[in-house]
């Protein structure tokens, strides 16, 4: 059967409380600076958007009414058909 005593004893003896304090430590201390930087983000990346713009969006072409269609491609077969019969060579 396995003492535990012993087992607290080999881990006092190699130094295994000072090893644990120092990783709790280094933990602890990442964490507290991933933290820090998660709260003051916001204002990094207002300053960012100041150096670096966001495009501004191109505004949308108007739509062209349905009703105006047939009347302009009445418009451009009637050209095609004057330009045809003339004898105008397409340029």
């Amino acid at each position: 059967m396995v003492d535990p005593q012993t087992g607290l004893q080999n881990i006092a003896a190699g130094q295994g409380l000072a090893i644990t304090a120092v990783g709790m430590t280094i933990v602890f201390a990442a964490l507290s600076m991933i933290s820090l930087f998660i709260a003051r983000l916001p204002g990094l990346l207002r300053l960012v958007a100041v150096v670096f713009p966001e495009a501004v969006a191109a505004t949308p072409r108007p739509k062209v009414e349905t009703d105006e269609l047939p009347a302009i491609a009445a418009a451009a077969a009637a050209a095609h058909h004057v330009m045809r019969g003339a004898g105008v060579e397409r340029a």
